[in-house]
C-alpha cells in the first residue's frame, strides 16, 4: 500500500510539475509577445518621429521661398499699368516676367523633400496595424504634412507654365487658388502637426512603458 500511495503522489507531483511549467511558459509566451509588440510600437513611432522632423527641418528652405514669391506676385499686382479688372493680374505678370527661373529654384529646394513625405505617408498607413491609442490624430496630422508637400510643388509647376491661356475659366480659377497660398498658414499647419503628432506619440510612450 506504501508504495501505492508512493506512485500516486509522484505522479501527481509530475502532473502539478507539468502544469506550473505551462503556465510559467504560457506567461513566458505572453510576456515576450508584450515585448515585442512594445519595441515594435516604440520603432514605428521612431521611425516617424524621425521622418517628421527631417521632413520640416527641409521645408523652411521651401516655404521661404513661397514668401519670396508672394511678395513678387504682390508687388505685381501693384503696377498700375495692369488690367484693374482682372484679379490675376499680377501672378500672370509674375509668371510671365519671373515663373520659370523661380519655379526651376523652388522644386531644386522642394526635390529633397519628397523622400521623407513619402516615408511619412507610407508609415501613416502602415501604423493602423499597431493598435495604437488615438492613431486618428497621428493620421491627421501626416496628412496635413503632406498637404503642405503638395501646395509647393503644385506652385512651383503652375508658376512655370507661361503659355497658358490665362483667359480660361479653369485658368483662371487655378490661379485664385495660388493666390490664395499663404505662407504664414504653411508654417503655421507644419508646427501644429508636428506638436499634434508630438503629443500622439507622448501618449503612447507612456502606455507602452508603463
Amino acid at each position: 500500500m506504501c508504495d501505492f500511495f508512493v506512485k500516486n503522489w509522484t505522479e501527481i507531483l509530475k502532473l502539478f510539475v507539468s502544469i506550473w511549467v505551462a503556465i510559467v511558459a504560457t506567461s513566458a509566451l505572453k510576456t515576450w509577445k508584450r515585448q515585442m509588440t512594445a519595441q515594435k510600437q516604440t520603432e514605428f513611432i521612431d521611425d516617424l518621429s524621425d521622418s517628421i522632423h527631417r521632413y520640416i527641418d527641409l521645408m523652411s528652405g521651401p516655404t521661404t521661398l513661397v514668401k519670396l514669391i508672394k511678395i513678387q506676385i504682390m508687388a505685381y499686382s501693384k503696377d498700375p499699368t495692369l488690367d484693374p479688372n482682372n484679379e490675376n493680374a499680377g501672378i500672370i505678370e509674375f509668371i510671365d516676367k519671373q515663373g520659370e527661373n523661380q519655379s526651376n529654384t523652388l522644386l531644386k529646394e522642394l526635390k529633397p523633400c519628397i523622400q521623407p513625405v513619402t516615408k511619412i505617408r507610407s508609415l501613416a498607413a502602415k501604423g493602423q496595424i499597431f493598435g495604437f491609442e488615438n492613431y486618428e490624430d497621428c493620421q491627421a496630422a501626416c496628412k496635413i504634412l503632406g498637404w503642405q508637400y503638395d501646395q509647393i510643388n503644385t506652385l512651383g509647376y503652375i508658376i512655370k507654365k507661361n503659355s497658358m491661356n490665362w483667359d480660361h475659366p479653369e485658368v483662371q480659377s487655378l490661379l485664385k487658388k495660388v493666390n490664395a497660398i499663404k505662407f504664414e498658414e504653411i508654417e503655421e499647419r507644419l508646427t501644429n502637426s508636428n506638436l499634434q503628432f508630438l503629443t500622439f506619440a507622448k501618449k503612447n510612450y507612456t502606455k507602452i512603458y508603463k
